[in-house]
């Protein structure tokens, strides 16, 4: 990469130093977007063109907007370009809009395109005082269901390949969660198939293993991840499988690993909030844990790995207790610019990359669980 004090752009400045300049540029490329867009950028405005420059840039998150795709943040000098201030950017890549939050750390790339500028290649670092996940208190996130919305109507199949209704999702509680069988990161589907197995051993401990309980991994990979790719990872992953790798049930504890049509899978993936994108065998995502009560309503979504089995187990017994006065429940609703309509929308949606899972990987490698 060039240097920005020998590129042209800043030559063409005269007078203004490149800090200057740069700063100049910038306001000018919000402006114009501000009046352009309408609050909403489509994909099409974030490819580069020649002479495009890019930046590194580091800082903490201030707020997100996801519907108008854009992010603030308090970010550190950029040396020789721009001083440390706070500013609102657009942002390429969807999957970081829902996976950052207030007081994470980002570092991305700054592209200035003439008069566009963006962030791309974003790598999001959790900041465990500031995360609302952080011991399993995940209180309303964008774009997931509101607290007592009911599972909407899906048609999946599990590891047996028996099919998946939303009655499914009644007469115990359930605990859903996205992974695929070659996701290459120990923190993320591995991480999530262990607290899940951590927490059956606990209810599995207590005497009549209550609450009920349906642990429900999904994938996110359905074209490799066929029910019987599924049946082989649970029996090998929840270590509790017979001779024809079927996953036993224990006490009250049982298991269901879904998989399914591309969009039947999406559709019930953006039911909860998550977004993700498949880049070849490998598949950007988010994480979002869900706990759905025996009348088949959602008690809370949980963000990000930061949870515990033991704050996993909490919600399990609110679940539970909630079966005995259950509230008002509420149908599923998708508002004007709501996640769930911008997944049902395929004119409107198409996932780009994320830098934060470039990890190589082989077509046949699948994640063991520490």
């Amino acid at each position: 990469m060039r240097s920005p004090r020998r590129d042209p752009v800043f030559q063409r400045a005269g007078s203004l130093a490149p800090m200057g300049w740069l700063l100049f540029i910038l306001c000018g490329c919000l402006m114009v977007s501000s009046c352009e867009r309408g609050g909403q950028a489509s994909d099409s405005e974030f490819e580069m063109r020649p002479g495009a420059q890019q930046f590194p840039l580091v800082g903490r998150v201030v707020s997100v907007a996801p519907s108008a795709r854009k992010v603030t943040v308090a970010h550190e000098e950029i040396e020789g370009v721009m001083q440390a201030m706070t500013m609102e950017f657009a942002v390429k890549e969807q999957w970081a809009l829902q996976a950052m939050a207030p007081g994470d750390r980002v570092a991305a790339t700054l592209v200035v395109d003439g008069e566009r500028s963006w962030l791309q290649q974003i790598v999001v670092t959790r900041n465990s005082a500031s995360d609302n996940s952080r011991g399993g208190e995940a209180g309303h996130l964008p774009g997931a269901p509101a607290p007592g919305t009911r599972v909407p109507a899906l048609s999946l199949v599990d590891q047996d390949e028996q099919p998946v209704r939303e009655r499914d999702f009644t007469g115990h509680v359930s605990v859903v969660t996205f992974i695929y069988t070659r996701c290459p990161l120990p923190d993320f589907c591995p991480l999530m198939m262990r607290r899940f197995t951590e927490t059956a051993t606990l209810l599995q401990a207590r005497p009549g293993g209550m609450p009920k309980t349906q642990f429900v991994p999904v994938t996110v990979d359905p074209e490799y991840d066929t029910p019987a790719v599924l049946r082989k990872y649970a029996a090998r992953l929840v270590a509790r499988g017979d001779r024809r790798n079927r996953v036993s049930v224990r006490g009250n504890v049982s298991w269901r690993l879904l998989t399914g049509e591309l969009e039947n899978v999406r559709r019930f993936a953006g039911f909860f909030g998550l977004v993700y994108e498949q880049q070849g065998s490998e598949i950007m995502h988010a994480l979002r844990t869900a706990v759905v009560d025996p009348q088949g309503r959602v008690v809370t979504v949980l963000r990000g790995n930061e949870w515990t089995a033991a704050d996993l187990l909490r919600h399990i017994d609110e679940a539970g207790d909630r079966s005995a006065s259950p509230p008002p429940m509420t149908e599923p609703t998708r508002d004007e610019g709501s996640l769930c309509d911008r997944i049902l929308a395929p004119d409107h949606v198409e996932w780009s990359e994320d830098d934060r899972r470039d990890a190589a990987m082989k077509s046949n490698w699948t994640a063991e669980v520490p």
